[in-house]
């Protein structure tokens, strides 16, 4: 586990796709961070760095598909994969699922479902992992 992140960073390969539409960006953030990059950052400057530290992390978690957290963030899930959805109907015959996952082996799922009426037979889950682990 790293001291700097909350969570853990597995199987981590970049969207190269992704990299070059985000490449002006993160050759601006580079610009603007490397010289904060090997020494402290003074008490004054942190309200210039710290937004600059976040829009670097937002381009890599794009990037990388992953959730990048810092260990002194309380307020946001742990780094590592993130599975989110919902789904809302106004009926279910079958079954609905906000995320329906076949096999998980890291991170977190989340998700939300919900329907006004649910025929015999239908299911409404928030969430579904057939598999967990390798």
């Amino acid at each position: 586990m790293s001291p700097v992140l909350k969570g853990e960073l597995r199987d981590v390969r970049a969207d190269l796709d992704k990299a070059q539409a985000h490449q002006q960006a993160l050759e601006h953030l580079v610009g603007r961070l490397s010289s904060y990059a090997l020494s402290q950052v003074a008490e004054d400057e942190i309200k210039e760095v710290a937004p600059l530290v976040d829009a670097a992390r937002t381009v890599l978690e794009e990037l990388y598909g992953r959730t990048i957290t810092f260990a002194w963030e309380r307020d946001r899930e742990p780094s590592g994969l993130s599975v989110s959805g919902a789904a809302y109907a106004d009926v279910v015959r079958g079954k609905l699922s906000g995320v329906s996952i076949g096999t998980m082996t890291e991170g977190t799922a989340t998700g939300t479902a919900g329907a006004r009426i649910v025929d015999a037979g239908g299911e409404v889950h928030g969430a579904g992992v057939e598999r967990l682990g390798r």
